[in-house]
């Protein structure tokens, strides 16, 4: 039986029997197909006056246009390509995972999870969010960067919930235990 528990946006919690999946991805508030709508707008009411001007002789307006509309396109594709970014994190009794990627799992890694444990660093401003890193003997890997403060709070309490050993203000031992 899977129980999905949606902590936010940017925080997934989701249990099936033993194992807990977290899914933390950045704050998107348009999908591509709002960006193209968007492109879609903007190019009726950029190429509306070039192609004006065109009808009177001004053709050198409609490819200008095109360019403006271009550099747009693959600004806004480029925006949504950066926040498919996608950190997922398995724990489970025998094993701790954790992949990351946009569109698909790109980076893997593996901890072990009687040694694993979450190291929190407090930053000097009160606003910025704390920094995450999980680690084991052998690695480190730092979650939820992309994360505000209290974004970066709710994954440390569901982190705790999933049963991981916590260094507060402390950053990952550079020596093995």
């Amino acid at each position: 039986r899977k129980l999905v528990r949606v902590q936010n946006q940017m925080i997934r919690v989701s249990y099936d029997d033993q194992i807990r999946t977290l899914v933390l991805r950045p704050n998107r508030s348009m999908s591509w197909g709002d960006n193209r709508r968007v492109i879609a707008v903007v190019a009726v009411a950029t190429l509306l006056v070039p192609t004006l001007w065109a009808a009177r002789g001004q053709w050198l307006a409609l490819p200008l246009a095109g360019i403006e509309l271009l550099a747009l396109a693959l600004g806004l594709y480029y925006a949504c390509w950066k926040l498919s970014f996608r950190q997922v994190i398995r724990v489970a009794p025998d094993s701790l995972s954790i992949t990351e990627g946009h569109y698909y799992p790109k980076h893997r890694w593996r901890l072990d999870p009687r040694c694993a444990a979450v190291a929190v660093e407090q930053t000097e401003h009160p606003w910025d969010a704390i920094k995450i890193t999980l680690y084991d003997r052998h690695q480190r890997i730092s979650v939820g960067a992309f994360l505000n403060k209290q974004d970066c709070e709710s994954l440390l309490a569901s982190l705790v919930d999933a049963g991981l050993r916590v260094r507060s203000n402390s950053a990952p031992r550079k020596q093995p235990f």
